[in-house]
């Protein structure tokens, strides 16, 4: 349902890319990241979140720590990305 949704906005935001970024970082640049939440959650759109960062590249490493529904505390760890 939301895959659709999720490539118009890619395709809306990114286009044919992010000129600032390819002019200053290379393609081999690897960043890495967590997704903290800054107050008690309950978590949702946690498989939306990974499917767009899936979506920008394959090879991105995702690592979701919690499923939608959890309660979570402020300050855990939601998520690592990297790639």
């Amino acid at each position: 349902i939301y895959i659709p949704r999720v490539q118009e906005a890619l395709a809306e935001d990114v286009g044919s890319g992010d000129i600032t970024s390819k002019l200053l970082l290379p393609e081999s640049k690897q960043a890495s990241f967590a997704i903290v939440a800054r107050e008690p959650i309950i978590l949702c759109g946690a498989e939306i979140a990974a499917y767009s960062f899936r979506a920008v590249s394959q090879d991105t490493q995702i690592k979701v720590l919690y499923k939608d529904g959890a309660r979570v505390c402020a300050g855990e760890v939601l998520m690592h990305v990297s790639g």
